[in-house]
């Protein structure tokens, strides 16, 4: 082997040996993103659930406080009531003209009544 040949090898050898470090480093690098990808994947993995269970949460309220919104009717008869200055009558003695009101009462009473059966106290909030 000649003088040249020689160099020429060593020269290769050197540009392999400085292209393995450089792959290693880079290998290095990837492992490390690698590893903050995963620890990120698993932190929205508990905030994806932790937003389903309060969408969950949101749409049983929502289905619970249809029944207990009142009427567009009911609404104004209320109005109507307070801007004439009457007070609410007491519960039970209900304006025979204006029934709308007692009916919204009365199904929010219902409610509270059954809630606090179900959890076997006063009505809470289950969410």
């Amino acid at each position: 082997m000649t003088r040249k040949e020689k160099d020429l090898n060593q020269n290769m050898v050197v540009k392999l040996e400085t292209d393995l470090q450089l792959f290693q480093s880079s290998y290095v690098e990837l492992s490390r993103q690698l590893e903050t990808c995963q620890a990120n994947k698993e932190k929205l993995k508990e905030r994806e659930a932790e937003v389903s269970s309060l969408c969950n949460c949101l749409l049983v309220k929502e289905q619970e406080a249809e029944g207990c919104v009142l009427s567009t009717m009911q609404m104004e008869a209320l109005f109507e009531k307070a801007q004439k200055g009457n007070s609410l009558s007491k519960f039970g003695e209900w304006d025979e003209k204006y029934p709308a009101p007692a009916e919204g009462i009365r199904v929010i009473f219902n409610r509270a009544r059954v809630n606090s059966k179900k959890e076997g106290g006063t009505p809470t909030d289950t969410c």
